[in-house]
């Protein structure tokens, strides 16, 4: 296995962190594509599993998360006035970094976040991939107990004032890895919550933790688009969804019904897991693999 980690630059002052794993013989290209907060190191065991099966493998850190840019200096408030400027780095990476080097068949695996984003480059140019497989996509936002209109109008009004780069109140604390096993709303594995939360703590210009005004609003702005009529019509590519049946994070019923709308979509639940299925205890996760293998091939 041959590993590179390196950064480019899609814009001035931008720097984006980027990895590609390569196997000795690679039989088809993954692009990883990480959710709010995550960054390469989190995605090191999926990376492995991946080249396990002779996959060449693409990832990167979302711009204002891991090692890549952040807009807020080194902060750990998590930044965006808007998800296309997470586009423009998404395709910036797929044609300079990906495309020159893939091996065909070119397949996406992206998570909450990533899935979200990655659903909105099918729509508008998916000829590269051949399939997509996505965990847990942010296509709606869990919100409780504010109702997502009321959260949604403070935050447009929020960044209206001026306050867009400002912390949203009780964000605080928001990455869980912070916090302690117990209650946590990403994984039931003890085991990869404390390995992910010990790479935190040995390299803490990782970590994303609050949320701001402007961020919140930038997702709903992005959940809009992908929730409006004939969204799902623009896309192609073959795609298979699986959710997370405890997931405390983003909207099931969102997800099954974006998937049922799809013109060639699988969606699939796995009962037991909570919102990172790639992160999961053994048992979640084999179940995921004995999917994704058999739709992939």
């Amino acid at each position: 296995m041959e590993k590179e980690i390196s950064w480019f630059n899609p814009g001035a002052e931008l720097k984006i962190r980027y990895g590609v794993w390569r196997p000795a013989k690679a039989r088809g290209t993954v692009v990883v594509l990480g959710g709010r907060g995550e960054f390469l190191e989190k995605y090191e065991e999926t990376i492995h599993d991946l080249l396990d099966r002779d996959f060449l493998v693409f990832s990167f850190d979302w711009r204002g998360q891991g090692l890549s840019s952040r807009e807020t200096g080194k902060s750990i408030l998590g930044h965006i006035d808007s998800f296309d400027e997470y586009l423009k780095d998404l395709e910036a990476f797929i044609d300079g970094i990906v495309v020159p080097g893939i091996v065909r068949p070119v397949v996406m695996l992206a998570h909450s976040m990533g899935g979200h984003l990655g659903l909105r480059y099918l729509a508008g140019q998916g000829d590269l991939f051949e399939k997509a497989v996505m965990t847990s996509p942010m296509v709606a936002l869990k919100t409780n107990p504010i109702p997502p209109d009321l959260l949604y109008n403070a935050t447009r009004i929020a960044v209206v004032l001026g306050l867009g780069k400002k912390q949203v109140p009780f964000t605080s604390g928001r990455n869980a890895y912070k916090g302690p096993f117990e209650g946590n709303i990403l994984t039931s594995s003890r085991r990869r919550f404390d390995r992910n939360r010990d790479i935190i703590e040995k390299k803490p210009e990782l970590l994303v933790d609050s949320l701001s005004f402007g961020w919140l609003k930038a997702a709903f702005d992005s959940m809009n688009t992908i929730n409006q009529p004939g969204f799902s019509d623009k896309i192609k590519t073959p795609l298979m969804i699986i959710a997370a049946g405890n997931d405390r994070v983003v909207s099931n019923p969102a997800i099954k019904h974006l998937a049922e709308s799809l013109p060639d979509a699988n969606f699939h639940w796995l009962e037991k897991a909570e919102h990172e299925i790639l992160q999961e205890k053994d048992s979640i996760r084999e179940k995921f693999w004995f999917l994704f293998d058999q739709y992939i091939g």
